[in-house]
């Protein structure tokens, strides 16, 4: 089964990935490895992904 250890976010980050298949954050497993993204993002201050626009403002 998955863990909660988020290595995988910085594997993906670190071999510049395009992408990173981790499925929904239903699970705290899941949801691990999206909030260890939002802290690199957070600690290295680049965008590490470019979240989907919703809105009037999308184009």
């Amino acid at each position: 089964g998955e863990t909660e250890d988020d290595w995988l976010a910085d594997l993906a980050v670190g071999w510049a990935g395009d992408q990173i298949k981790i499925g929904s954050i239903t699970q705290s497993e899941r949801l691990a490895k999206y909030n260890r993204l939002l802290a690199i993002e957070r600690e290295t201050r680049l965008p590490v992904v470019d979240w989907p626009k919703a809105g009037p403002d999308a184009a």
